[in-house]
């Protein structure tokens, strides 16, 4: 499926299902730091849909995907699609 933007994407069922996929597959910790992961950074997005865990998302607690963006306030509410 193409996704006209990012943000529908995200909103969409196809990613909240993936999502739960992938942070299964994490065991739900953070690969930064190994706290309790509950946000996927996506790495790139060349396979939008099907992500890959470690290949183009990875499972980050909020702190880590912060400082990831470098802490920007742009980042408010991402962590909240998919949940």
């Amino acid at each position: 499926m193409v996704w006209d933007s990012y943000i529908e994407y995200l909103k969409s069922e196809d990613w909240r299902e993936r999502r739960k996929v992938l942070i299964d597959e994490a065991g739900g910790l953070c690969a930064d730091c190994g706290e309790k992961g509950k946000q996927l950074h996506h790495e790139n997005y060349d396979n939008l849909g099907c992500e890959e865990l470690d290949v183009d998302v990875v499972l980050l607690c909020t702190d880590c995907h912060n400082e990831r963006h470098g802490n920007k306030d742009d980042m408010k509410g991402y962590g909240d699609y998919g949940n």
